[in-house]
């Protein structure tokens, strides 16, 4: 009888990676020169490797950044950074460069095949990596707090990251609703969005946050591109006042199409912080459901944004991907135990805020 092929199996993993510090020293002339020192710095974290898994190697590839940086940094599945592994028994001398994405599945493979006891040994240097991620802070804007993420492998051009294939499927159609958005309601003199309400006639500036729901009711099949969601931040009964006349409509946005260039991070990494709306313009929700909603996979991330913009609960990196792995949702909240739910990695404060707006937050036109 033949043995069963192992698809999955978890060890331990030792990750070294070469930092390299700059510091600048001053002469007793006043010359400046540079000097760089490499220091190195090990770190020990579990990992499950798993071939029926997609996106196994960059899930791999991000658990090897959180090891040795503060902040956490998210991988596109077409981005790949070198570094070399010893899987056991092999020793140092035979460590193998994995390069590509193929050479991770290769070393999958004998992971699997040897189901290692020991170590596995893992080597990179952080000097090309440190690179990508200050490229993609620079282009999306670094609008993350000190618990945010860094996209490595996004790009504020989506038009040339669709043509290079560098989004998943998910981040290509936000992209393109997105310039679909831009390319029916932009203005090129001023760089301002602005859509024509069919009920008044006016202007209404696209502020970030009408564009998230816009571009999500867009992804969920509500609406189009021609017709925004009806949402109390649409509606002309509940929405913040249309543009004053008599005045640049580039001074009124809070912000144009710089702004969603930025903003495209949010929308295909939840896990960033939203972007703020004046107080003002907040929409009341009503306490009453006009209809029994059903629960969508686009619901939790609207329900984060919705805590995280009114009501401060700060969401780390990786909770909104444990919630979805648990199927927790808005509409179940209440049923959940507080303990499960900072098990996730919530503070105790947060949990008691979440729960308490969920409700809330699903009985109003927003959860539609």
């Amino acid at each position: 009888m033949s043995e069963t092929l192992t698809t999955s199996f978890e060890c331990e993993i030792n990750c070294t990676a070469s930092h390299h510090i700059s510091k600048l020293v001053v002469n007793k002339h006043g010359k400046k020169t540079s000097s760089t020192r490499t220091e190195k710095k090990s770190k020990r974290f579990d990992f499950t490797f798993d071939s029926e898994d997609d996106r196994n190697h960059t899930k791999f590839l991000e658990e090897l950044l959180a090891s040795q940086f503060s902040e956490r940094v998210t991988i596109s599945r077409k981005t790949f950074f070198p570094f070399k592994a010893v899987v056991p028994p092999d020793t140092q001398k035979d460590a193998v460069d994995i390069d590509t994405e193929k050479d991770f599945k290769k070393m999958l493979t004998r992971i699997l095949e040897r189901k290692p006891t020991k170590l596995i040994s893992v080597t990179f240097d952080t000097a090309k990596v440190e690179k990508l991620m200050k490229k993609a802070k620079k282009q999306l804007g670094d609008t993350q707090g000190d618990e945010g993420a860094v996209a490595v492998g996004s790009d504020s051009d989506d038009s040339d990251l669709v043509e290079n294939n560098l989004l998943s499927a998910e981040e290509r159609r936000f992209a393109e609703v997105r310039q679909e958005l831009i390319k029916q309601w932009g203005n090129d003199n001023d760089n301002s969005l602005l859509y024509i309400c069919k009920i008044t006639g006016e202007k209404v500036p696209i502020t970030p946050f009408r564009a998230n729901e816009w571009i999500r009711a867009i992804v969920d099949k509500k609406t189009t591109v021609f017709e925004p969601p009806s949402t109390a931040s649409f509606d002309p009964a509940t929405r913040m006042p249309s543009l004053p006349r008599g005045r640049s409509n580039s001074h009124d946005l809070f912000s144009g199409v710089n702004t969603l260039l930025a903003n495209i991070a949010n929308l295909t990494n939840p896990n960033r912080p939203s972007p703020t709306t004046p107080s003002a313009t907040a929409p009341t929700l009503p306490s009453e459901p006009t209809s029994p909603p059903i629960n969508s996979p686009s619901k939790l991330p609207r329900f984060l944004d919705y805590v995280r913009e009114k009501h401060g609960v700060d969401c780390p990196a990786d909770v909104e991907a444990l919630m979805k792995s648990k199927k927790y949702g808005p509409d179940v909240l209440k049923d959940i135990a507080d303990d499960k739910l900072v098990a996730l990695g919530l503070a105790e404060g947060d949990v008691i805020r979440m729960k308490r707006f969920a409700p809330e937050w699903w009985n109003s036109p927003n959860a539609k």
